[in-house]
C-alpha cells in the first residue's frame, strides 16, 4: 500500500533568487570575471551564467569609474544569458558598489537588489538604499551580523519570503563561494588576490 503524503513545499511558489558574482581582480589583471548564480529557495543549482571582459583603456578614465562601467557593461551580458526569471538578486557590497543598480546612470531592474556586507567590512552606500542588519550563520554555524542595502526597499510577500528561507538556510552569502568555484573550473587561468 502506498504511503500517502502532501508535499508541503513552496520552493516553487517563491521563485529563484540570482547571485551576481564579480571575482576579485588580481592587481596586474585587465580581465574582469562574473557569474550569475540562481538557485530555489532551498539552494538548489537552477542556472549559471558567466562572462569575462577586459577593462576598457584607463586613458580619461577615473579609476572607479572605470571599474564600476566594467561590472556594469559585466552583469548585462549575464542577465542577457540566463532564461530564468528571478525574483531577487543578491550582490556582495565589496565588489559591486552602490551606483551599479538603481536610477540614473545605473542598471535599473525590475526585481529587488541586495547588496549584503559581513559587519566590519568597509563598503559605499548611497541614500536611497533602505537599509538594515540581520543576523546570518556561516557553513559552520557561526552567527555574524550582515548588513543589508536594499534597492529600491526590502520586498516583501513572496520575495521576503524567499529571502527569509535563504538566511535561514544559511544561503545568504554561501552561494557566491559556489559561483566563484563555478568561475575557476570555466576559466582555469582565474587569478585573484583574494578568494
Amino acid at each position: 500500500m502506498p504511503i500517502s503524503f502532501h508535499d508541503a513545499d513552496e520552493t516553487a511558489q517563491l521563485g529563484v533568487a540570482a547571485f551576481l558574482h564579480i571575482a576579485p581582480p588580481a592587481a596586474d589583471d585587465p580581465l574582469r570575471y562574473g557569474a550569475l548564480f540562481i538557485i530555489n529557495a532551498r539552494g538548489e543549482p537552477q542556472e549559471f551564467s558567466y562572462n569575462r571582459l577586459e577593462l576598457q583603456q584607463p586613458v580619461l578614465w577615473r579609476a572607479l569609474d572605470r571599474e564600476q562601467a566594467a561590472i556594469r557593461r559585466l552583469a548585462r551580458t549575464l542577465f542577457e544569458a540566463v532564461t530564468l526569471t528571478p525574483s531577487l538578486l543578491l550582490c556582495r557590497a565589496d565588489r559591486v558598489g552602490p551606483h551599479v543598480f538603481g536610477a540614473g546612470d545605473s542598471l535599473a531592474l525590475a526585481i529587488p537588489v541586495v547588496r549584503l556586507a559581513p559587519a566590519g567590512a568597509l563598503v559605499g552606500y548611497t541614500g536611497v538604499e533602505a537599509q538594515q542588519t540581520i543576523e546570518t550563520v556561516d557553513q559552520h554555524g557561526e552567527c555574524y551580523d550582515t548588513h543589508l542595502f536594499w534597492s529600491p526597499q526590502p520586498p516583501t510577500g513572496p520575495v521576503e519570503t524567499l529571502f527569509t528561507r535563504l538566511v535561514e538556510r544559511g544561503l545568504a552569502l554561501e552561494p557566491f563561494a559556489r559561483a566563484h568555484e563555478g568561475l575557476c573550473e570555466v576559466y582555469p587561468d582565474l587569478r585573484t588576490d583574494e578568494p
